[in-house]
C-alpha cells in the first residue's frame, strides 16, 4: 500500500500582555509526508507463524515565520524561513507459538518513527526561544520489544492476557512549559537525550 498527506497550516495568534501591547505569532507551515508499505505472514506449522511489516516513511516541511511586538510604534521584523526532509524506515515483527487451542504466546518487536517539527511558538521579534525559532526539533524513534501471551479459556467465557514490554527512545519529542522576555509562557517542543520505558501488563 502508499499512503500521502498534504497540509498548509496557517496560524495567527496575538497574546496580549498589556493594553498597548500585543505578541503576535504569524507563521506558516506546509508539510508532504508520503509512505509505502507492506505486510506478509507465513505460517509453516499450524502451531507457529511469522508476521511482519515493513513501512518507509518520508516528511518534507517548509516553514515561515515573523514573531512580532505590536503597539503604537509598529515595527515589522523579518521574517525567517526554514525547511527540513527527513526519511526513516519503520515496521514490526511478531513470532507466534500456539501449543493448545486458545493460547498463544508471542515476542514481537517494533519501530517507530515521528517527524521533524517546528516551534510556532516564539512571542517576540527577537526570538525568546533563541535558535528553536527556525531550528527544527529532531525526529523520535523508538525501538520496542514485547513478549506475552493471550488466551481465551472455558470456552470462551475468560479471556487472559499478559505481556512485559521495553521501549528505547532516540531523540525523544517532549514539552517544557518556558518563560519568554516578554512574559508571555509558551510550550516548546525538544529534544530529550533519551528515554527508557519498562512496563508490565495482565
Amino acid at each position: 500500500g502508499s499512503y500521502f498527506l498534504y497540509e498548509n497550516l496557517a496560524v495567527l495568534n496575538d497574546f496580549r500582555t498589556a493594553p498597548q501591547l500585543i505578541n503576535r505569532q504569524d507563521y506558516t507551515q506546509k508539510t508532504y509526508y508520503g509512505a509505502v508499505y507492506g505486510y506478509l505472514v507465513w505460517e509453516p506449522s499450524e502451531v507457529f507463524s511469522i508476521e511482519g511489516g515493513l513501512r518507509w516513511n518520508i516528511e518534507h516541511k517548509d516553514f515561515e515565520i515573523t514573531a512580532a511586538i505590536v503597539s503604537t510604534a509598529i515595527t515589522q521584523p523579518p521574517t525567517q524561513y526554514a525547511n527540513v526532509t527527513e526519511h526513516a524506515p519503520t515496521g514490526d515483527i511478531s513470532l507466534n507459538y500456539r501449543p493448545v487451542e486458545g493460547v498463544n504466546f508471542y515476542a514481537k518487536y517494533s519501530r517507530g518513527w515521528k517527524g521533524p517539527h517546528f516551534n510556532g511558538n516564539v512571542v517576540d521579534s527577537g526570538g525568546a526561544l533563541g535558535a528553536s525559532l527556525v531550528q527544527p526539533v529532531q525526529p523520535e524513534k523508538v525501538d520496542a520489544l514485547e513478549i506475552g501471551v493471550k488466551s481465551k479459556l472455558l470456552d470462551d467465557r475468560l479471556s487472559l492476557r499478559a505481556a512485559a514490554f521495553y521501549y528505547d527512545y532516540e531523540n525523544h519529542q517532549i514539552f517544557q512549559v518556558r518563560n519568554t522576555s516578554v512574559g508571555t509562557p509558551v510550550q516548546e517542543l525538544l529534544n530529550a537525550k533519551d528515554a527508557d520505558v519498562y512496563g508490565t501488563e495482565l
